[in-house]
């Protein structure tokens, strides 16, 4: 009994691993499912949005894109194939458990059952329990062999119990082979895909190649111009923040309050915790679109050893698109930039940036709602493109700080 006993409470631990085994694996499968919906909208959206026919440039940034997922989405069916992998090994290695305490269980019922045959004249029933002493024993004799009756049907019940659960164990492993291939086979095909987009990729750089200096002139103007600006409005809020700072601390102080360093007052507060609770979630600022350039370090996709600081997310739209407002705020800002003009949008401690419009729709001090229309996009009609920058700060303690808007976005 006591081998009996080991066995099932290694059965409940062995259980428990492949429930927490088991949702891993189902972790892993939901996120290959959304890296597959994300690559599907991104194709789509090319189609929609005739990126292939478009820039070139941004053609190469959405299949870098492109390719990166496809990347990661076979980094995750090999993830799922190893958990599959762990949990064959642990059925295999609870079937053969299952099958030696089987065979203990049978040898020991075997035994059982030659006692009893082998001692049923000598020990009658009967004349046992009329051999008794008293009436107290024969009753105790009676509820011995009772028991007896009855641990032997116990042990017939748990060696069907057991033989049932090598039988359940056994499918069940036949299953997960099942499940084994349909990953492998998905992750053929995606390298099969994978392998068509880098010779596309490759294609697209190679067009470029002769183009490298030119872009790399415009990109770099491009950037300082927009760094300059951008920190120029920066120091504009910043000033107006610590002005702001010093007449809360000034009116404190005569009152006769004890000043707190950076506080703020309880309006904004409340806007800041509500932008900060909606992380996650914040609508995409326009209805169409393909990220063509995340946010921070990366690799230029054209010149090879070029690290890029993008200090926001690049988007590629529909022409005639507006950008459009991803929380309740105040319109602090509006300026010329680039060609183009920006809006900033404050929602308590942290301002969102939109970047290279064409007709504002907004003018400063408005309020304005989640989803309302701020500006056009520039369209490039030279290059046929529609792109538009999207950015986050949070001014906390007087320092500004640009943050990931993928992060803050809803992911669909």
């Amino acid at each position: 009994m006591n081998s009996l006993i080991s066995f099932i409470i290694a059965c409940l631990i062995l259980t428990g691993n492949i429930c927490y085994s088991q949702q891993s694996k189902q972790d892993l499968r939901n996120k290959s499912n959304q890296i597959e919906k994300e690559i599907k909208r991104i194709e789509q959206n090319m189609k929609d949005l005739k990126v292939e026919q478009g820039n070139s440039m941004v053609h190469l940034k959405v299949i870098n894109r492109k390719v990166r997922l496809r990347e990661n989405l076979i980094r995750n069916y090999n993830k799922e194939v190893g958990k599959i992998n762990s949990q064959i090994a642990e059925n295999q290695d609870i079937v053969e458990s299952m099958e030696q305490d089987l065979d203990n269980l049978r040898k020991e019922y075997a035994k059982m059952i030659y006692y009893a045959y082998k001692n049923r004249n000598a020990h009658s029933k009967l004349m046992y329990i009329f051999s008794s002493d008293d009436f107290t024993q024969a009753y105790q004799r009676m509820k011995y062999l009772q028991q007896i009756s009855d641990y032997r049907q116990k042990q017939a019940a748990i060696i069907e119990k057991t033989q049932e659960g090598i039988e359940r164990k056994i499918a069940e492993l036949s299953d997960k082979q099942k499940d084994k291939q349909v990953v492998l086979d998905d992750m053929k095909s995606e390298r099969f895909v994978l392998d068509m987009e880098k010779r596309e990729q490759e294609k697209v750089i190679s067009t470029l190649k002769g183009k490298g200096k030119k872009y790399k002139k415009e990109r770099d103007k491009k950037q300082e111009e927009s760094e300059k600006i951008l920190a120029a409005i920066a120091k504009i809020l910043l000033d107006e923040a610590r002005a702001a700072e010093k007449a809360r601390i000034a009116a404190e102080k005569e009152a006769g309050k004890t000043p707190t360093k950076y506080g703020i007052s309880t309006a904004t507060k409340l806007i800041s915790d509500k932008f900060v609770g909606n992380k996650g979630k914040l609508p995409w600022p326009v209805t169409y679109y393909i990220v063509s350039e995340k946010f921070g370090k990366h690799a230029d996709p054209l010149l090879p050893g070029i690290i890029v600081n993008n200090k926001g997310t690049d988007i590629v739209t529909k022409p005639g698109s507006m950008a459009k407002c991803v929380f309740d705020g105040e319109v602090k800002m509006i300026r010329e930039m680039s060609g183009g003009n920006v809006v900033i949008v404050e929602h308590g401690l942290y301002f969102t940036v939109y970047l290279n419009l064409k007709e504002v729709l907004v003018k400063v001090g408005d309020k304005v709602e989640t989803g309302k229309a701020l500006g056009v996009i520039i369209t490039d009609v030279a290059k046929n493109v529609t792109e538009f920058e999207f950015q986050i700060w949070s001014f906390k303690g007087g320092v500004r700080d640009n943050l990931d808007p993928e992060l803050w976005l809803v992911k669909k």
